[in-house]
């Protein structure tokens, strides 16, 4: 990643696919591990048990974020 790096957008079907949430992780670990922001939109979509919460698990390790935002606008029954 480059030096003036501000900010990244993917979607749940980017990150879910393939090894797409291995190279972000990489890729976050070598340029800016510990300054990482991740902000998760619809985060009920983010259970262990499906793909997009084993991406989000794979791509975004404690060691490399340092800040999570969580939202939903969906009403939990």
């Amino acid at each position: 990643m480059k030096q003036n790096y501000q900010g990244l957008v993917v979607s749940y079907q980017w990150l879910a696919n393939g090894q797409n949430a291995q190279n972000l992780a990489d890729a976050l670990r070598k340029s800016v591990k510990g300054k990482v922001f991740v902000i998760l939109d619809e985060v009920h979509h983010a259970r262990e048990k499906l793909s997009f919460g084993q991406a989000c698990e794979v791509a975004f390790p404690d060691h490399v974020v340092a800040h999570r935002l969580m939202t939903s606008g969906t009403p939990f029954r």
